[in-house]
């Protein structure tokens, strides 16, 4: 139920960005209050989740510019800001703003991008790096350069890994779920995503380390 909200939601919002190559969504609704407009979108309307959207969208782009998201992250915090709001316009109690609410949700997935790029930094640091080196300065053109390639090797073998391992790395470090959240998707127990992600950890460090020794063999 909740996958065939999403996609409808998905297919609303690919509607409506199109939309601005041609017409708008019907004019009854643009006259309708933000209000109205997400009580309309909680009974499921398309063309009032539609209108939202194209009310608000520009100023969610600029939010999220304020709030210094990486120009190639922010078509998708915006598809996950109006997404979260399809799905949670029957939460929604009008005790603030309608536009609160949505930079609200705007600001808290900017905030949870930021956390899981931070998580997938520190990993290819982790991973990467030897133990006990110290000198690492992040903001050096050269190393940053260096962890750019790194984490593309790292996402390379990655998708190398046996299935099971490739999914616990997904879903645990570069998505940053909780260890419950994650155990829920795979159907597994707590304990056993431990497990695969220290099995996981370890064979991807061997990959690594087989993979840098052949780059440095002459």
């Amino acid at each position: 139920m909740r996958g065939d909200m999403r996609t409808r939601a998905a297919g609303a919002l690919g509607a409506e960005t199109a939309r601005y190559a041609g017409a708008s969504p019907r004019r009854e609704f643009q006259l309708l209050t933000d209000e109205e407009l997400v009580r309309g979108t909680a009974r499921g309307d398309h063309s009032a989740f539609e209108v939202l959207v194209e009310r608000h969208r520009s100023a969610v782009v600029r939010l999220l510019r304020l709030l210094r998201v990486p120009p190639q992250d922010i078509d998708d915090l915006v598809q996950q800001t109006f997404l979260a709001v399809f799905r949670y316009a029957a939460h929604y109690r009008g005790e603030a703003a309608f536009f609160t609410w949505l930079c609200r949700i705007a600001k808290n997935a900017a905030y949870h991008s930021r956390r899981r790029q931070s998580r997938q930094a520190q990993w290819v640091l982790e991973v990467t790096m030897p133990a006990g080196h110290v000198g690492w300065a992040p903001d050096n053109p050269e190393q940053l350069a260096i962890r750019s390639q790194r984490r593309t090797t790292l996402h390379r073998i990655v998708a190398s890994l046996a299935p099971s391992d490739r999914q616990v790395i997904a879903l645990r470090i570069l998505r940053g779920l909780s260890g419950e959240d994650t155990a829920r998707i795979l159907g597994i127990g707590v304990p056993a995503v431990k497990t695969r992600l220290h099995r996981a950890r370890s064979r991807l460090l061997a990959a690594w380390q087989a993979d840098q020794a052949a780059f440095a063999r002459p």
